[in-house]
């Protein structure tokens, strides 16, 4: 049975009315307005709320990064243009006229036999379009991470209608390319923005710092966050954090008008999830009071606009190793950080943050930093939930590291090491046969999954780590300038 629904459109008289699309410094490349579904319009049909459509997770993308740069892969970037418009609808829809056919609106429609965008199945719809065609060519999804998918010459990993492909021979891309186009697909790469200089906004460039490398900044985002902060001239500070943030009962509301709190934050997440873990813990700790903050956590977050203004056009580095291609990992937790002295008797307050960071030959792939879910009793507990938390990302990233390493025929190390700063951490993690004592038998089944792989799995170990070398120290508390600037050269290089 069709659906009828009523549509929207955008029409704008002037090229300066239109979506502008950029570049991520900044740079105009095109203009840009749609036809859009009244999606919310749409009843729900039974059998068509299969809705849902993954993307590529930034773990993978930058693990892709990271190889390429390692082992001289070849990389091109391609943009569908009008991606959804691209796939067939199993069934038409019918569309009330758009603006401009007043003479005509009351005794005709639309019927529409493509997706379109605004309707609730088009990001789905598109989806399965390109994997099947993906399969037809031979190309195999990882279990891990849907969006990526592997041959034995060739890697495509792709963000909704930005795909990256990889292989060791050019020749080898441009047939990819040119099979998708034989299979009807409308590709865009006549603007620049095929080559591999941006990807999702983040901008992709040689670094002077080593031959081969890569630096991948976001300097327009930055002066987004600057700008809508009204930061332009402030003065840069060293560190982005210099104090736990709670709430504050003798703070004033922020006031809106100044800045929007959410938008900034959602920019602030942005960048600290893709290029930038030496802000993660400060952004982390401001996005908790996004529903009600206050003046103190606007000052907060102004702080980190100022740390920006002087890092602004830094970022994360991937140099080429020349020792090791090998996933680490370091593990950190805070016991009890967000403990305050003033309202002692606030539950919240009473929980640990983890910190982790896995590495690819010395190059930040993963990183986060977040509160954990369960009040940990001991340092030992916060250190265990923390090492827990940073095996769930590893054995994942491992398997998608052998299969890309496979597929493209690379060198690959199996072994894999976590360090850890807790002693008596690393005993009951690695203890065999568990050893359980007093102080540890209660915690949660949840947190003692990996024991067994650690048992069964050789290539993967826990080691002790001096706490001046612990490279995930900054994802948990705010340091001082001279200890976060040298872990922070640590992990960045910068």
């Amino acid at each position: 049975m069709s659906l009828e629904i009523r549509c929207k459109v955008k029409s704008y008289p002037l090229p300066g009315f239109f979506k502008r699309k950029r570049l991520p410094d900044g740079t105009i490349y095109k203009y840009k307005a749609r036809l859009c579904i009244r999606g919310d319009l749409q009843a729900p049909q039974l059998d068509r709320n299969d809705t849902y459509a993954p993307v590529a997770s930034w773990d993978t993308i930058r693990l892709m990064f990271s190889l390429c740069v390692q082992h001289g892969i070849k990389s091109r970037q391609i943009d569908f243009a009008n991606a959804f418009v691209q796939a067939d609808r199993d069934e038409p829809i019918f569309l009330s006229l758009p603006p401009g056919f007043s003479n005509t609106s009351s005794t005709h429609c639309m019927k529409v036999t493509k997706s379109l965008y605004g309707d609730a199945r088009a990001p789905r719809m598109w989806y399965d379009h390109l994997t099947t065609a993906l399969v037809a060519m031979d190309f195999t999804p990882s279990p891990i991470d849907p969006c990526l998918f592997l041959r034995n010459d060739c890697i495509f990993l792709f963000w909704v209608d930005d795909a990256i492909i990889c292989s060791h021979n050019d020749s080898t891309i441009v047939s990819v390319i040119e099979d998708l186009r034989q299979r009807k697909f409308d590709i865009d790469d006549d603007t620049g923005v095929g080559s591999m200089e941006n990807y999702l906004g983040i901008k992709l460039a040689p670094d002077s710092s080593a031959p081969g490398s890569l630096h991948m900044t976001q300097p327009h985002l930055i002066s987004r966050i600057v700008d809508s902060l009204g930061l332009t001239n402030a003065k840069p500070v060293s560190t982005p954090a210099v104090t736990i943030l709670h709430p504050d009962n003798n703070s004033n509301p922020h006031d809106q008008g100044r800045f929007n709190y959410r938008s900034v934050i959602g920019m602030l997440n942005y960048l600290a999830n893709n290029t930038r873990p030496d802000i993660a813990f400060a952004v982390h700790q401001c996005a908790r009071f996004s529903h009600a903050p206050q003046q103190v956590h606007a000052e907060a977050i102004k702080r980190i606009g100022r740390y920006l203004i002087g890092t602004s056009q830094q970022g994360l580095i991937v140099r080429p190793t020349h020792t090791t291609c090998r996933l680490d990992g370091y593990a950190d937790a805070d016991f009890a950080g967000l403990w305050n002295a003033q309202q002692p008797n606030v539950v919240g307050n009473l929980r640990s943050r983890t910190g982790y960071l896995l590495t690819l030959g010395n190059t930040p792939v993963v990183w986060a930093s977040k509160l954990q879910g369960v009040i940990a009793l001991s340092t030992m507990e916060s250190e265990f939930i923390a090492l827990s938390a940073s095996l769930k990302a590893l054995i994942p990233l491992r398997d998608t590291h052998l299969r890309i390493s496979k597929a493209l025929s690379l060198p690959y190390e199996s072994e894999s090491r976590i360090f850890e700063d807790n002693q008596a951490c690393i005993t009951l993690a690695t203890t065999n046969p568990p050893r359980m004592t007093p102080r540890s038998k209660h915690i949660a089944i949840r947190y003692f999954w990996f024991r067994e792989h650690l048992r069964t799995c050789s290539d993967l170990q826990i080691i002790y780590i001096p706490t001046h070398a612990q490279r995930a120290n900054h994802l948990t508390k705010p340091l001082p300038t001279a200890t976060f600037l040298k872990e922070r050269r640590l992990v960045l290089g910068w």
